[in-house]
């Protein structure tokens, strides 16, 4: 009778390399299934479907009359026709309604809402994350932005004190990154989105629920 071939005994070594090398597979695969839960928890819970409808902005005759002179005094200064520099003081519930009264703010107003608390301005909008990442798409992150702002005609200082979603705050490491790429970007970010009236904005200040702008003649 033949002699069955005797089967080769597997290392120990190898073994133990197969039970490490398993075991590390396992848990990159636990690591990335709860990564992904709480990436989808995070997305649920912080971001929507669709916009969140902003709040009406209601602007009476007695509004429109008096922001009115305002919006002419803006207009006549960023056109050069003023004879010296104009001062412009706006409160808190006015930034609105004066937006709705100037026609050149009816775009801005349909993507925001501004109020000022203190020496903040709190921009209240969504952000389409589509952009951000594909997993991302189709979602907005809707909220209050504070953001603490001034501005003279040598440089502008943007920066992101916090974000409110409900009664949730975004967490410090993720705004302290949105502020690091706001600074990189600053530059940019002035020469491209106003390059027509930057030269001509002299100083903006927000203090005790005011803001005021000083534009050049």
């Amino acid at each position: 009778m033949p002699k069955q071939p005797q089967k080769k005994k597997i290392p120990a070594w190898l073994k133990w390399l197969g039970i490490i090398f398993g075991s590390i597979v396992l848990l990159a695969v636990a690591i990335a299934l709860i990564a992904w839960w709480v990436f989808c928890d995070l997305r649920n819970s912080w971001t929507k479907k669709e916009r969140v409808p902003l709040p009406e902005v209601i602007v009476t005759k007695e509004d429109a009359a008096r922001l009115q002179p305002t919006y002419r005094k803006v207009k006549q200064a960023f056109s050069g026709k003023a004879s010296s520099d104009t001062t412009i003081v706006l409160e808190s519930d006015d930034l609105d309604k004066f937006l709705a009264v100037a026609n050149e703010g009816r775009q801005v107003k349909e993507m925001a809402r501004f109020r000022i608390e203190g020496d903040k301005i709190v921009v209240t909008t969504d952000v389409n994350l589509s952009d951000i990442h594909p997993l991302l798409k189709g979602r907005y992150l809707s909220g209050d932005f504070w953001w603490d702002v001034k501005m003279d005609d040598k440089a502008w200082h943007f920066h992101l004190d916090s974000f409110n979603v409900e009664d949730r705050i975004l967490p410090s490491w993720i705004i302290n990154k949105v502020n690091q790429k706001i600074e990189s970007k600053e530059d940019a970010l002035r020469n491209h989105y106003a390059p027509e009236w930057t030269h001509k904005l002299k100083s903006l200040t927000v203090q005790d629920g005011k803001i005021t702008a000083v534009i050049s003649k």
